[in-house]
């Protein structure tokens, strides 16, 4: 069961934790360390909030009903289930598409403008997310299934959890001799 509580909780933190990110030094912030991540942390801070963006905005389709895109039946595919019960995305398991893989070069005011940009999506969604368990409509992800708008916000914190996780493991190979 989802608590949509919780998620809403993990993710404002998580939001900070991406504000932090965004101050570090630049020697930090575009750092590659191949063996962890071909991505810097200016590039993971780009592409989740891209990615957010995008599923904060299917959440707030659902709650409108309005889209053709809306399922009305369906549900998530066995990964999706996986990802969703376990709150783990395996590592090379999901390729993210070509419009949300983030450019070789990603400057600090890029960065940050994803992130906040999605931030502010997030605020809106949850301003609503206490009527979320009344939205039946379900919008597919090419490989997580029919998910309706309670697992698009969880695999949302899950998704953010992960590359987060990633600049935490550059962040520690920098610090590690």
């Amino acid at each position: 069961m989802i608590i949509v509580k919780r998620e809403l909780l993990n993710l404002g933190r998580s939001y900070q934790r991406m504000e932090e990110i965004l101050r570090w030094d630049d020697r930090m912030f575009y750092m590659v360390k191949e063996k962890v991540s071909l991505w810097s942390p200016a590039q993971q801070l780009w592409h989740i909030g891209m990615v957010n963006s995008r599923m904060f905005q299917t959440i707030d389709m659902l709650f409108r009903d309005e889209a053709p895109e809306i399922l009305r039946a369906g549900k998530p595919t066995f990964q999706g289930w996986l990802i969703l019960l376990t709150g783990r995305v395996g590592r090379g398991r999901m390729k993210a598409p070509p419009a949300l893989v983030p450019p070789p070069e990603v400057d600090r005011v890029e960065a940050g403008r994803a992130v906040r940009q999605s931030k502010r999506e997030f605020t809106n969604v949850a301003a609503k997310a206490s009527q979320l368990h009344e939205v039946d409509g379900r919008f597919a992800h090419e490989a997580m299934g029919a998910l309706n708008g309670e697992q698009w916000l969880r695999f949302s914190q899950v998704h953010t959890r992960f590359h987060l996780g990633m600049v935490d493991l550059i962040e520690k190979a920098a610090k590690t001799p």
